[in-house]
């Protein structure tokens, strides 16, 4: 869509365009229009615990102040509006927080900890969260809601029978969403409310019963559950949602390293809908649950204005896939996406900061 002032003057119906961005430079959306710009970025947490043994990248090669001073200019250098960020620590956002203040930013950060879990201090640093920043100038936080995927699970579908207790497992993550209702504030005219919303899915992709694959779509259609819900108690339009984040779900076959395609997530994000003879619906491991059906599904930024989802958006020293999006509601038109790499050296490297 056009973002020149003659364009958006013959056409003021339009519905609100959207630039969703990651990990480069972009331009920056014009402040009298409805254009905002969007980043999504799993920053890699900074701990040993988050990076593999077999990557020829190790933590001691990337000290903090180093990936620090990269993700600032990169994410500087993108002037987006609103910047979604997983795997987060605490400590990482203390720092980043501090930087990303200095141009404008509101920052919120929640951890992946359970309300019934110990207060460990050490520990506590280390974990991984999910973050959100919205530049003050163009959003007002009206509010904001940390919730974890396994609390929107109901009662009927924990008595199923399920005899490798997938649920069991999904009970005891901490994979969360975080959503935030954002007034966005438009010169000379009246303000419009949409939801930013902010995710990592559990990465499981095997049929290994300790880390199921059938998990996966389940943990995802909680997430959008716990979006519809907040959406509905505050009468606001899942329509007018973007979604981002880290779904560690493939768009397509011929990506996985496990004999499933990996592709429920995906599918159940922008159909809505799962069969249960999908290969990796609980059903197919012995959780008795029907299709699964989301409240509402969403586009993908990428497919929507490129035809097609980019080549990868995650590539190490022994994994290439796409698994990070940008989802955008009904509402939206995207304007315009930034064309990412169709190659590039393992990451991190000199130039990425981060694994994704």
């Amino acid at each position: 869509v056009s973002s020149s002032p003659a364009f958006q003057s013959s056409y003021p119906n339009l519905p609100p365009s959207l630039f969703a961005h990651l990990l480069n430079k972009c331009d920056c959306a014009m402040a009298e229009s409805g254009e905002f710009k969007v980043v999504s970025y799993n920053m890699l947490g900074h701990h040993s615990w988050y990076w593999d043994d077999s990557w020829s990248a190790t933590l001691q090669d990337f000290p903090w102040t180093e990936r620090l001073q990269a993700f600032e200019h990169e994410l500087s250098a993108l002037d987006a509006d609103v910047i979604c960020c997983q795997e987060v620590t605490q400590d990482m956002f203390t720092s980043l927080n501090a930087r990303l203040a200095s141009l404008g930013y509101i920052g919120l950060h929640a951890l992946r900890h359970l309300p019934e879990w110990a207060f460990d201090e050490s520990w506590e640093s280390n974990q991984l969260g999910i973050a959100v920043f919205a530049r003050h100038s163009k959003f007002e936080m009206v509010e904001v809601s940390h919730r974890f995927a396994r609390d929107f699970l109901q009662e009927a579908e924990r008595q199923c029978t399920d005899v490798h207790q997938i649920s069991e497992r999904l009970l005891a993550r901490a994979d969360s969403v975080m959503v935030c209702q954002l007034r966005h504030k438009r010169q000379g005219s009246t303000p419009e409310d949409c939801i930013i919303a902010c995710a990592h899915a559990v990465w499981w992709y095997t049929d290994n019963p300790q880390q199921p694959i059938s998990c996966k779509p389940v943990q995802i259609m909680l997430m959008l559950r716990a979006i519809d819900d907040f959406a509905d108690s505050r009468g606001l339009d899942t329509g007018r949602v973007v979604l981002c984040g880290d779904f560690n779900t493939l768009p397509c076959s011929g990506g996985s390293t496990s004999k499933y395609d990996d592709t429920a997530g995906y599918e159940l994000l922008t159909k809505g809908f799962l069969a249960k003879e999908h290969p990796e619906h609980p059903a197919q491991h012995g959780w008795a649950l029907n299709a699964l059906e989301a409240p509402f599904h969403v586009r993908s930024a990428y497919a929507v204005a490129m035809g097609k989802e980019p080549s990868f958006t995650s590539k190490t020293s022994s994994f290439t896939a796409t698994m990070d999006y940008i989802f955008v509601g009904d509402v939206f038109e995207v304007a315009d996406v930034l064309p990412l790499p169709e190659e590039c050296a393992p990451c991190p490297n000199e130039d990425h900061p981060s694994d994704h």
